[in-house]
């Protein structure tokens, strides 16, 4: 038999056997094996969640980079826009000058004649 004291009374004896004191080695040994885990469970919990900050950095970076390019996209098509309506204008100018240019040729050619005539 074996003797040990526990509880908060530590004036008390209490006998314990070779198996139980086996038990209650096993017990304390398996307790610090779960300290030692839950420890390293915590510390890898603890890098995830770093992880995922950083991975919503990288995120948020790169949506305000497509926001970046969506704005340079929008601007380049606000100018194409701009562009294809002074496009049509000039066109409808120039179909206009030559109206005018082949009319005045035309007259000037029909006053050419008839003053030959």
């Amino acid at each position: 038999m074996l003797y040990g004291q526990t509880g908060e009374r530590q004036d008390t004896l209490t006998c314990y056997t070779n198996t139980e004191l086996q038990k209650i080695a096993n017990r304390v040994l398996r307790a610090s094996e779960c300290d030692t885990l839950l420890s390293i469970v915590e510390q890898q919990l603890s890098l995830s969640y770093l992880a995922a900050d950083e991975l919503k950095k990288v995120i948020t970076t790169k949506d305000n980079i497509i926001d970046y390019k969506d704005s340079i996209i929008n601007y380049k098509d606000s100018v194409i826009k701009f562009e294809r309506e002074a496009l049509k204008s000039t066109k409808k100018k120039l179909k206009w000058t030559k109206i005018g240019w082949l009319s005045t040729t035309i007259g000037l050619l029909s006053l050419v004649i008839s003053s030959f005539i």
